[in-house]
């Protein structure tokens, strides 16, 4: 009688198990982004699931710091793929276990991406990277509060005139890059003694700042919050489309440039299922899709027939050649980042 209890509550463990997998079949059927906060937005989440079968769960975050410090803490085994920005690939590339390498073989459309944004430093083979979007820093000025101003060098922002009234992005790099184009010196200098002139220079440009904003900062743009701002060029261009007299400003220095990429996780649940989302953004006519509400450049030559007209024709855009030739990217710079920090930590008391 025992055995044949035994036998039977074995049988409805099974049962029991069987259901739970099959449960587990149903999940599969999902892809979990981890991107930057606005990156992906309808109609594109739709078409996507539409097409594919494939729901997306969406998980964001506002700079590349936070989103190493989530794969720092547990996050491996939560995503399937991300975008992640040039020098944060570096990055991770040097402390190991966080990214694998693509399986181009999976990727068809990869064959799309536009050739000036392969074999960049960050990933020189694009073993383990494609790009998504790229941009820069942009400058720009609000023409109806300050009609005459002139910002033609990043030195300009420390007029006394924008006191209190300038907005700038919540990124220790982006921001520690504009004291440092300002002193003559390297973005991604690894000497003390220039970052700490670096330093007393950030911390004289206090005055002159209102804000940080990396969450939405095209809203304050819109609501004329502030009159002077630094923010990402697309924002600048979502502003302006919105009626906001805003005008860039491009300064002799330069900008900073960035290319925000797709990765895989390590230990990604579903990672067939990221492969077809990184195809299928990269068809051009998918990659397009997003400059409906995005505004950056596409990085992606099957995409760039099918922009919006305003989007191919701005600057805000695609930068002139000449002030493309003198900008730079931003880059790991080893143990040294302990002085950025430090001068982070202290910029933001």
């Amino acid at each position: 009688m025992k055995r044949k209890m035994i036998s039977v509550m074995l049988c409805m463990m099974l049962l029991v198990t069987m259901s739970f997998t099959g449960c587990g079949k149903s999940d599969s059927k999902v892809v979990n982004v981890y991107t930057f906060v606005g990156y992906m937005q309808e109609p594109v989440i739709s078409n996507f699931e539409k097409e594919t079968g494939i729901k997306i769960n969406l998980t964001e975050f506002s700079t590349n710091e936070e989103m190493l410090a989530k794969l720092q803490s547990g996050g491996l085994g939560q995503y399937d793929v991300m975008m992640c920005g040039d020098y944060m690939i570096q990055t991770m590339l040097k402390l190991g276990g966080l990214i694998e390498e693509l399986d181009k073989s999976k990727i068809p459309n990869a064959v799309n991406s536009d050739p000036k944004y392969l074999k960049q430093y960050w990933d020189p083979d694009n073993t383990y990277s494609l790009p998504f979007m790229s941009g820069y820093y942009g400058i720009c000025i609000n023409r109806d509060k300050y009609p005459d101003a002139v910002i033609d060098s990043v030195s300009d922002l420390w007029d006394p005139m924008y006191a209190n009234d300038m907005m700038i992005l919540d990124d220790e790099r982006a921001d520690i890059s504009l004291a440092l184009l300002k002193l003559g010196y390297d973005v991604n200098e690894a000497d003390q003694g220039k970052l700490d002139e670096a330093a007393a220079e950030m911390e004289s440009l206090k005055s002159n700042i209102k804000f940080f904003d990396s969450s939405d900062p095209k809203a304050k743009l819109v609501s004329e919050e502030c009159g002077i701002a630094y923010t990402w060029n697309s924002e600048i261009l979502r502003a302006q489309n919105e009626g906001v007299n805003w005008e860039l400003a491009l300064p002799s220095e330069g900008v900073v440039l960035w290319t925000d990429n797709f990765c895989i996780p390590e230990k990604a649940p579903h990672a067939d299922n990221a492969y077809t989302f990184i195809n299928w953004v990269l068809d051009g006519k998918n990659h397009a899709s997003f400059d409906d509400y995005l505004c950056y450049g596409v990085p992606n030559i099957a995409a760039t027939d099918l922009l919006p007209e305003n989007i191919k024709s701005s600057a805000c855009a695609y930068l002139p050649d000449d002030v493309l030739s003198k900008s730079v990217y931003v880059k790991d710079v080893g143990d040294m980042l302990t002085s950025y920090d430090e001068i982070w930590t202290k910029f933001k008391q």
